[in-house]
């Protein structure tokens, strides 16, 4: 039946329904819309050029259906609305913090660190997130993609590092690859990610891992699980579970939901999984759990100075290590006051059978007092000059979060200075030195100090200590420049921006193309800094280069040109 409209015949035209292989009515509409003449000559051509499309063979219809959808197109832009009724508001906007674009070079290496199966790639990817470098929006879905990588280094790093300092930009992203069905551990990874990043959009796939997910993915899926009324009933369920990860995944999702219910089971059931929750505690701020993990404590230190029994005693005093544990990173006045507690009774403590176990808990004890409530920390300090190994270690970074750096630098310099004994590690010359380069225990890494007393750097050059020279280097310092170019330490070098970076590095390719036992791995940290040099090094570096090895030269002339590139034209 014929469309006996213009309108019925522009939407024809327009939404392309009648191009159906053996559809005639574009001949029939044609005589149609020429009667109309000049009142419809648009809805003509594109009548034509969809009647063009339909007969056309293999060798014209690229060209047809370019026609066509060019004046489609010209149609809509023309005729087309562009406006809409009601009010106008802003869409919401979704923060992220990418400002960087890093150099082609720096780039490939991190590329390939992505990919990489081995652990040789994972300084690389450290050194990436020092710099900044994965703030470059060409990472994101490499970085993503990491995800899904046999290497679990690599892809815990992305997970935990990386990945969530984009925020919900990102989530949609993160979602495409997810498959709830197949359960590896990527789209573990992934469901958690996209939890973490925006709940909503995640939920769908939360509830679909429950439902039918791998042992894998409905492990992850009951840990998101708390956000809705609805989930707080499976949850009470699955933290009775005989399934030790449904259970304390339950138990971890409901650290999240304050409810009686919720903490009377969580009474029940933590100090029962208490080994593997009590991380899980210490990140949790409900004033309620909190109050009862303080309670605990106390009451386990009671326990402990009660038992007789050696064996008895060492597996309290390990309980009340796990229970500490969860009182990490808190300053609030109720476990100010049970930390006070514990350490005036750290000498009895000390006396008891299981000496091991005892001096580990003491020192337990400190670290949290170093990075507790400042009252705790100046406590360590009143007796620093009385302690050694782990215990001045503790003092020595309560220092640094309550000093100013110069009162470190005055009360510490002369344990920094005095003469190591040997084969002793817990020396306080030692244990000042590995606090200075950063070689300490973990936990502080994350304290926030503020910048040290530049006098230590000149005193670490003295002591000729390079790994806390390395970690102390800074730009515009003569002596660190003297000290470094005495070394090669290249890229190090790089970093501190060293004036002669240009003429060392000439200097240490002519020795080394001058060794008898050179080898192609002496170069590799020139290579990896020659896209970072200054442009005067161009010049210099093409006239070295033919009076190397051949083994050098190959290795070097790839790095050459990036630097050519990155500088244009300059010689």
């Amino acid at each position: 039946m014929l469309l006996r409209t213009q309108e019925e015949a522009r939407r024809l035209a327009i939404s392309g329904s009648a191009l159906a292989p053996g559809d005639f009515r574009l001949k029939q509409l044609i005589p149609e819309l020429e009667k109309a003449g000049a009142k419809t000559p648009v809805l003509v051509k594109v009548a034509l050029a969809a009647q063009a499309l339909v007969d056309a063979n293999a060798t014209t219809a690229p060209q047809a259906l370019l026609d066509l959808a060019a004046l489609v197109n010209a149609i809509l832009h023309t005729q087309g609305e562009t406006g809409a009724a009601g009010e106008l508001e802003p869409i919401e906007a979704v923060e992220s913090s990418c400002a960087v674009q890093a150099s082609a070079p720096r780039l490939q290496l991190v590329l390939e660190a992505l990919a990489s199966k081995g652990e040789g790639c994972l300084p690389v990817i450290w050194k990436a997130i020092k710099d900044g470098i994965f703030r470059d929006l060409r990472l994101v879905r490499p970085a993503i993609n990491a995800l899904d990588v046999s290497n679990r280094a690599v892809a815990d790093l992305m997970f935990e590092e990386v990945l969530p300092n984009f925020g919900k930009a990102i989530a949609s992203e993160v979602a495409v690859g997810l498959d709830v069905r197949r359960g590896g551990r990527g789209d573990v990874r992934r469901l958690l990610l996209l939890h973490k990043l925006d709940s909503y959009a995640a939920r769908r796939f939360v509830k679909q891992a429950v439902d039918g997910g791998s042992l894998d993915m409905f492990v992850a899926g009951v840990s998101c699980l708390g956000g809705e009324d609805e989930d707080h009933p499976a949850l009470f369920e699955y933290a009775e579970s005989g399934v030790k990860k449904v259970r304390l995944a339950a138990l971890g999702a409901l650290m999240s939901v304050e409810s009686d219910q919720s903490l009377a089971v969580l009474k029940a059931r933590v100090p029962k999984d208490l080994e593997a929750l009590c991380h899980t505690l210490s990140d949790v701020e409900w004033p309620a759990l909190r109050a009862w993990v303080v309670e605990r404590v106390r009451a386990q230190l009671g326990v402990l100075l009660a038992a007789k029994a050696p064996l008895q005693q060492k597996k309290e005093a390990n309980l009340l290590i796990y229970w500490l544990d969860a009182l990490w990173g808190h300053t609030d006045p109720e476990t100010t006051a049970v930390i006070h507690e514990l350490w005036d009774r750290r000498e009895d403590v000390s006396r008891l059978a299981c000496e091991v176990e005892a001096r580990e808990l003491v020192a337990f004890l400190a670290r949290i007092m170093a990075v507790g409530a400042p009252a705790l920390g100046r406590r360590l300090l009143a007796i620093q000059a009385d302690l050694t190994g782990e215990l001045f270690a503790s003092a020595f970074h309560a220092a640094r979060r309550t000093l100013e750096s110069s009162e470190l630098y005055e009360l510490f310099e002369p344990d920094a200075r005095a003469e190591r004994p040997e084969h002793c590690a817990q020396s306080r010359p030692q244990v000042v030195r590995d606090c200075i380069s950063g070689l300490g225990r973990v936990e502080y890494n994350s304290c926030g100090y503020p910048p040290l007393d530049p006098r230590w750097l000149d005193l670490m050059i003295s002591l000729d200590d390079i790994s806390a020279v390395l970690r102390l280097a800074r730009p515009g310092h003569a002596a660190l420049d003297a000290y470094l170019a005495e070394r090669y330490f290249l890229e190090e070098l790089l970093e501190a921006g060293h004036p002669q970076i240009v003429e060392i590095l000439m200097s240490f390719l002519e020795a080394t193309n001058k060794r008898k036992d050179r080898g192609v791995f002496q170069v590799f940290p020139v290579a990896r800094a020659i896209p970072a040099l200054p442009a005067t090094a161009i010049e210099p570096l093409e006239a070295v280069l033919p009076t190397l090895h051949e083994s050098f030269r190959e290795h070097l002339a790839s790095p050459l040109k990036v630097l050519k590139h990155k500088h244009g034209a300059a010689k």
